[in-house]
């Protein structure tokens, strides 16, 4: 977690993937994480993504998903706006990477530009 005391170089592009969902952290703890360890790496226009979800984008359809897990799509959409209120966040969709096995084709993004 002391990742900018390890480096001493600046970065185009930093992706975490999706280790925000493997952490205890809350959006305003990760979101200080991130101010203090990471966003100072980022070269003039570099982007970081700090996290994805899987299969929330694009292409999602009533019957891929039961009723309940729509409490799941919501949750997503909070912690997308809890985000924000740290930061401005940008959200888009990229391609799914085919990485496990996926219905869907596209993933949705959350990036700081600089």
């Amino acid at each position: 977690m002391n990742v900018s005391q390890r480096l001493n170089d600046s970065f185009d592009f930093i992706y975490l993937s999706n280790i925000y969902n493997y952490l205890s952290y809350s959006p305003k703890s990760f979101s200080e994480f991130l101010k203090k360890n990471l966003y100072s790496l980022l070269k003039d226009r570099g982007e970081l993504i700090f996290n994805y979800y899987y299969a929330v984008a694009g292409e999602i359809r009533d019957s891929f998903f039961p009723a309940d897990a729509y409490s799941y799509m919501s949750s997503i959409s909070n912690e997308c706006h809890g985000f924000n209120s740290f930061f401005d966040v940008q959200k888009y969709e990229v391609l799914a990477s085919g990485y496990g096995a996926s219905y869907f084709t596209k993933n949705l993004v959350l990036s700081l530009k600089k």
